[in-house]
């Protein structure tokens, strides 16, 4: 085989590792090339950023795609979160603080809260940003998560086809999606679809599928434009003004890294005290843009469906807590945040 068939190789195999990773010996062993040869391919992968290396003990050593390397990398600050406008000024203020540090923002948007929470206790992201059930229920089971920063309320709602009043509702499994989705429904049993991409929801509520859609921004925004459906239940009506989604990172991070990640959400703070600054969110918005498939004017758009809100303290989490009916001790709440 030639460089580029191990190249190849290797890649696949370490993206279905993840934070795994794959000992330099077993890419001989399994795969059947020469050490010379896996270590050649490998500086090269190395010097491209592609992949990252760590020595275990003396002798070993480990690989990781970049993405899934689950340790700090310096000068790099990693945000995994999900395909949402919410996180476009936190990702804009991340960005601008580590810029000033000359660091490097890396973004990974995944499809599920529990994608981005696991993603979080691996090492392998250094900031998560996902929904506030997601983050609470993470935190309280492992003890090795933090609460960094609200980020918004707002932002989603329940959509039907115009005069069509039963049949099959769709939502994501996002935990927010399900709240609304149970305020709107008694039961979750019967009547009720998952869907993993938003663009494929908004796709089966145009074709019939659904009759009723639990969904967020930007795709909220999408809906309304299309003119032809009925907003019926909003965020608000069931949760007021707590927030949806918030900041958080590990428990175990270093005293630099938690000073960086107070910078950032201080500069957060400042960035929404002043309204919605579209010039300076444009690179944010450009970025998520380009991930999601939906046009940067759509996504600075909804960004107004939302209410943006930094704190977080022990009296917002017991709030939430008690909204959701779920008893937790005082202790454990303030043992959430850093």
């Amino acid at each position: 085989m030639g460089d580029v068939d191990l190249r190849t190789i290797i890649l696949a195999d370490l993206h279905k590792r993840k934070e795994a990773g794959i000992l330099q010996s077993e890419i001989e062993s399994i795969f059947g090339f020469s050490r010379a040869h896996v270590s050649e391919t490998l500086s090269l992968l190395i010097a491209e950023g592609g992949i990252m290396e760590k020595r275990e003990g003396r002798l070993l050593k480990r690989v990781w795609l970049a993405e899934y390397f689950p340790y700090p990398i310096d000068g790099v600050v990693r945000i995994s979160m999900l395909a949402s406008s919410e996180y476009v000024p936190f990702l804009s203020s991340a960005i601008a603080v580590c810029r000033s540090r000359n660091m490097t923002v890396r973004v990974r948007i995944l499809k599920s809260p529990a994608d981005v929470m696991d993603s979080l206790l691996s090492g392998s992201t250094d900031i998560a940003l996902a929904p506030f059930y997601s983050q609470i229920i993470y935190s309280i089971v492992t003890r090795r998560i933090k609460l960094l920063s609200s980020i918004a309320s707002g932002g989603s709602s329940i959509f039907s086809r115009e005069n069509d009043e039963s049949g099959l509702l769709g939502t994501s499994d996002t935990s927010t999606m399900i709240i609304l989705s149970r305020y709107f429904r008694e039961s979750l049993a019967n009547d009720v679809d998952i869907y993993e991409d938003p663009h494929d929801g908004i796709r089966a509520l145009e074709s019939g599928k659904f009759t009723y859609l639990t969904i967020w921004e930007p795709f909220c925004s999408i809906l309304r434009h299309r003119g032809t459906y009925r907003e019926i239940l909003k965020y608000s009506q069931v949760l007021g003004e707590n927030p949806c989604c918030v900041s958080s990172c590990r428990a175990d991070s270093s005293n630099r890294a938690i000073s960086l990640y107070r910078e950032i959400v201080n500069d957060y703070a400042r960035l929404i005290m002043q309204g919605p600054n579209h010039s300076r969110m444009r690179e944010a918005t450009d970025l998520l843009a380009s991930e999601i498939g939906v046009g940067p004017e759509i996504i600075l758009e909804s960004l107004d469906n939302y209410r943006f809100a930094a704190d977080m303290d022990d009296s917002i989490i017991l709030k939430y807590m008690d909204i959701l009916n779920i008893p937790v001790s005082i202790r454990s709440i303030q043992d959430m945040i850093p």
